[in-house]
């Protein structure tokens, strides 16, 4: 799942930035993209996020268009790696065809890219609108922090659901909420931690981590 999910993120970040820019907003792309590489120093996230950009800005309009296909196509691979790893999990026997359960894996990671959209878009609305209200209504500048809180729990939230939709309609069959929870409350908590030890070891580490890698540290 680990290399699956690897190989299939930088066509997935294409897939999301050609998405934007068919939406009309560049800047949309780039806070959906931050939302997934958030947690990696400028070092590592800068060079993934210039190259996404560098494939959209320097190709064609046809190739665009094939090199989008192309990459819906490749970053399914990380959700029917998914697929099969759960089905195992669980026991679970899949009777759909091989190209069914492909164009199933295609169908989500199209939906994971517009709730990306969605998220940032929230986000980005969510201060301007909060920054309308601050404006007539001064009062409540103070509670400001709390404001922003509440937004930063959109993204564990959407983990659950995506853990949730995963969990019920990936494998093969058909199971009871009973049986999924154990798998999502300990795939959910174990999620968040290893996010909160990564994110201290590259806050501590970043720039040994840099200096040992150089010019391969967004591959490592």
């Amino acid at each position: 799942i680990a290399l699956a999910t690897l190989t299939s993120m930088f066509p997935f970040l294409i897939f999301l930035a050609s998405l934007a820019g068919f939406l009309g907003s560049k800047a949309l792309a780039d806070r959906a993209t931050d939302l997934l590489l958030d947690a990696l120093p400028d070092a590592v996230s800068n060079p993934l996020t210039t190259e996404v950009h560098n494939v959209l800005t320097n190709a064609h309009g046809g190739l665009l268009t094939l090199s989008a296909v192309l990459a819906i196509y490749f970053s399914s691979s990380g959700v029917d790696a998914l697929r099969i790893a759960l089905s195992r999990a669980y026991g679970a026997k899949s009777t759909r065809s091989w190209w069914v359960l492909r164009l199933e894996a295609i169908g989500y990671v199209v939906l994971s890219a517009f709730v990306m959209m969605l998220i940032s878009l929230s986000l980005a609305l969510g201060s301007a609108v909060w920054e309308l209200i601050e404006r007539f209504l001064p009062v409540l500048v103070p509670y400001k922090p709390y404001v922003t809180f509440t937004r930063f729990l959109i993204t564990p939230l959407v983990v659950l659901v995506f853990l949730l939709v995963c969990h019920m309609f990936l494998p093969g069959g058909r199971r009871s909420m009973k049986d999924m929870l154990p798998g999502i409350a300990f795939t959910f908590v174990m999620w968040i931690v290893a996010a909160v030890i990564f994110g201290y070891y590259l806050s501590e580490f970043a720039s040994n981590y840099i200096s040992t890698y150089a010019g391969l540290a967004s591959a490592m």
